[in-house]
């Protein structure tokens, strides 16, 4: 295989006043069509000729600048009126006003889909004579983007309603025959079926249907789980992540208290036998936290998750900064993934040393992040963290649920942020609350008086 021949800058460090359009490439190592992409098309001569010589590149890695990747998905809904995942490729100016935003392409065009060497005469045509008109445009899909709401549509919380609505859009979107959401393709959805769990009556049976339906399907290999399969869960890819396994062990532990099957125990000690750090703060967070799930009921895995998050203390929590790797400040869900992991090993250990950093991070969060009920991703760029589940719980699901349950054990009253950033949150949650289920069985806590998610 040939080596990557393009030359890439660093987002942090531009070329001032070059005035070349910017390529913005953002993968993860774990993407097939990210890998697909850089094995046929940047190692190819011809494009990496013009890119090199007509653009200013720069190569993202989803989970490192998470931040830029969040600020960047964002941009690329809003231009093409749908969700997108790595890999993502935005041309934008030299001050990086984005004009066009597309996903994976394929090197050259085949009958009606455009190849990735021909969109680049039209982006350099178009940028050499519609230069202004791109910047205007860059600049009003910007200001879209970060357009603040002058009035927030808060909605009263209701118990009944937001269980009414849970119950009636389960019952719309669910697929009775296989289990789960979707046609042809499934994903995991841990933070829905988490929440279908804390339901009663069909909801919860629903759930563990599904779980059932998993374990037994091609999307599961017997060591983790695959990060989507088809509609009757079969194999359909062989990508795998372990920050979506440690969430899955967590829901199918709960499955086991539940219903006490031991099916559902044995999917959980499968995933977290196997299971393996990622090296940044918060992914590594919520495999720590999924080992202490498994702690209840087999005591080696309390060793490992105390070993993980002793390492993080060590090595990324200094001088009361938290950084996500050496050398990008921690963001939002850092904090937050980490702080309700430390709340849940002082349950477990019983080691005060815990709690004490729990909420010393969770201080820290409030301290640098949080503006009067919204919660801004990272410092790095103006870009807020929004409520909905994607690839895994939410940043301020994990943070109001921190703060839910702390308050069993400190002095501090967090009663009035967890309130605003509810308030805020209000109308998306009573609307659509399976959009943030995370957020969604918080608030059925929250509404109950009850002090454990």
């Amino acid at each position: 295989m040939k080596g990557n021949l393009i030359e890439w800058s660093s987002f942090n460090s531009l070329p001032p006043n070059n005035n070349r359009a910017v390529f913005i490439f953002i993968h993860s190592k774990k993407s097939r069509l990210s890998l697909k992409m850089e094995n046929e098309i940047f190692t190819d001569g011809r494009v990496a000729d013009i890119l090199n010589m007509e653009f200013t590149n720069i190569k993202i890695d989803r989970y490192i600048d998470t931040d830029l990747f969040k600020y960047y998905r964002n941009l690329y809904k809003l231009m093409n009126r749908r969700d997108g995942n790595e890999p993502i490729c935005i041309f934008a100016t030299e001050s990086l006003e984005p004009f066009y935003a597309t996903g994976y392409m394929p090197k050259s065009s085949r009958g009606d889909i455009l190849g990735f060497r021909e969109l680049l005469d039209i982006v350099l045509d178009k940028y050499r004579v519609e230069r202004d008109t791109l910047i205007e445009t860059g600049k009003e899909i910007i200001g879209h983007l970060n357009r603040k709401e002058s009035k927030i549509q808060a909605t009263k919380f209701d118990l009944n309603i937001l269980n009414r609505t849970l119950k009636l859009h389960i019952e719309e979107l669910f697929d009775k025959r296989y289990g789960g959401f979707g046609d042809e393709i499934k994903f995991l959805n841990s933070s829905v079926l988490d929440l279908m769990l804390s339901l009663d009556g069909e909801e919860r049976d629903l759930a563990l249907f599904t779980l059932k339906s998993m374990a037994e399907g091609g999307i599961f290999n017997s060591k983790w789980f695959y990060r989507y399969g088809t509609e009757s869960w079969d194999y359909a890819t062989s990508e795998s992540l372990n920050y979506q396994n440690g969430l899955m062990a967590k829901v199918y532990i709960r499955a086991y208290e539940i219903s006490k099957d031991s099916t559902f125990k044995d999917v959980a000690t499968n995933i977290l036998d196997n299971i393996e750090v990622e090296g940044l703060t918060s992914l590594d967070s919520i495999i720590a936290d999924a080992l202490l799930y498994g702690a209840r009921f087999d005591s080696r895995y309390l060793t490992r998750a105390l070993s993980i998050l002793d390492t993080i203390l060590s090595e990324r929590y200094i001088n009361r900064v938290l950084y996500h790797i050496d050398g990008i400040d921690g963001y939002l869900e850092d904090f937050a993934y980490l702080g309700l992991a430390l709340l849940n090993s002082y349950r477990i250990s019983g080691s005060g040393d815990y709690l004490i950093f729990s909420q010393n991070i969770l201080n820290l969060a409030i301290e640098t992040l949080y503006e009067g009920g919204r919660w801004r991703f990272s410092n790095r760029i103006e870009l807020y963290e929004d409520i909905y589940d994607i690839d895994y719980p939410s940043s301020i699901s994990i943070i109001v649920e921190l703060m839910e349950q702390i308050m069993e054990f400190v002095e501090e009253d967090y009663s009035s942020i967890i309130s605003r950033t509810l308030q805020i949150n209000s109308y998306s949650l009573m609307r659509q609350p399976l959009s943030s289920p995370n957020l969604a069985k918080v608030l059925r806590v929250h509404l109950k008086g009850e002090k454990r998610c």
